[in-house]
């Protein structure tokens, strides 16, 4: 964890792969700003998703690993089957839990990012029809970062879902919301871009 204690921002961008018939979703390397690949994201899936993939497209459940150039295991997001709610709860590579990205029930555009304890620390806020910004906020309502989607280029676009993100993070957090923000990228990625 600590490679991101001194980063105030990380650039996303999803690895266009093609599993048979299927674009598989959950691949991602995680840059510093200068361009220094920091983290790679693959989905752990067995086999049999596939199917519930088919069926379900974006709407499975899955299980992100988020490791370092070495390979070491250093955070799984866990998103259960969202039937109700829409959750990814995040852990360390000790299996720790971190908190949670919730997206809201009413407030679809809207997700809380929850520590460890249970306690709402920041909201994620986008708006229906511009899908490419989402601004972050405080307890206090105050913006303090912001994930951007940005565009990949007409070949990219067209031809996959691969995108690439931002995250500007609000100054002085601990790491562990760090990775918190970055589970909540990762969720606005599956949720609004994903079509598979």
């Amino acid at each position: 964890m600590t490679e991101l204690e001194s980063l105030n921002a990380l650039v996303v961008k999803e690895k266009y792969t093609q599993s048979g018939m299927w674009e598989e979703i959950g691949n991602y390397a995680i840059f510093t700003p200068a361009g220094d690949v920091l983290y790679r994201v693959q989905e752990d899936m067995p086999v049999w998703a596939l199917l519930t993939r088919s069926i379900f497209r974006s709407w499975h459940s899955m299980k992100l690993l988020i490791r370092n150039t070495a390979g070491d295991l250093c955070f799984t997001l866990n998103r259960p089957w969202p039937f109700y709610s829409d959750n990814i709860h995040v852990y360390d590579a000790e299996g720790r839990f971190l908190g949670t990205s919730k997206r809201g029930f009413l407030h679809m555009m809207t997700f809380t990012v929850v520590d460890y304890t249970g306690r709402a620390i920041y909201k994620v806020k986008g708006r229906f029809f511009r899908k490419s910004r989402w601004k972050i906020f405080d307890s206090n309502g105050t913006t303090v970062g912001e994930i951007t989607k940005h565009w990949a280029g007409l070949k990219q676009e067209w031809r996959s879902d691969a995108d690439n993100f931002s995250v500007i993070f609000p100054q002085g957090i601990p790491v562990e919301h760090k990775v918190l923000l970055l589970s909540s990228l990762l969720h606005i990625d599956i949720i609004f871009f994903e079509k598979i």
